[in-house]
């Protein structure tokens, strides 16, 4: 009976470490700001995160002069096709010359760092560990200007794609 208990106590800490470790992007049911900065045109089109086999991608689309129409999609190792994919809308913010990707899925908004290098896309998700919550787009924007430039703000691992 005990080995039981311990198998399962085991488990249940195991999957508490993948659950906190886990890392999401800051949301809120606000934007940085309602609207972005003009489309970016570098920025549409195909973009494969570099890494691996079956790599997910990003498609960027002009949905209006300041909006994308984004989706991310992953590969399904099981139908063995990229059929695993996520709508947005999103929209840039610049503080302070730092571009910050708002993207709109599900009644809320994700937050991405953005740096555009030629060729290069990288996306720095903003820590989901902020335990602010904000009533309108003007504090989140001053909170935002006001953490930027620190690392703690983001999550570790950027993410790196390439356009095809």
């Amino acid at each position: 009976m005990k080995s039981v208990n311990l198998k399962f106590l085991s488990y249940c800490l195991m999957l508490c470490c993948v659950i906190i470790l886990t890392a999401c992007p800051y949301s809120s049911e606000y934007p940085i700001e309602p609207t972005g900065v003009k489309i970016k045109k570098d920025l549409l089109g195909k973009w494969t995160k570099d890494s691996g086999e079956n790599p997910p991608f990003f498609t960027f689309s002009k949905k209006d002069d300041t909006k994308y129409d984004v989706t991310k999609n992953e590969w399904d190792s099981d139908k063995k096709s990229y059929s695993n994919k996520t709508e947005y809308i999103g929209h840039i913010s610049e503080i302070g010359g730092t571009m910050f990707l708002n993207m709109f899925s599900d009644s809320k908004y994700y937050f991405y760092k953005l740096e555009m290098s030629g060729s290069e896309l990288k996306l720095y998700e903003v820590t989901d560990n902020i335990d602010e919550q904000f009533t309108n787009s003007n504090d989140l924007k001053n909170f935002f200007a006001k953490h930027k430039d620190f690392s703690f703000f983001y999550n570790k691992d950027e993410e790196t794609y390439k356009k095809n």
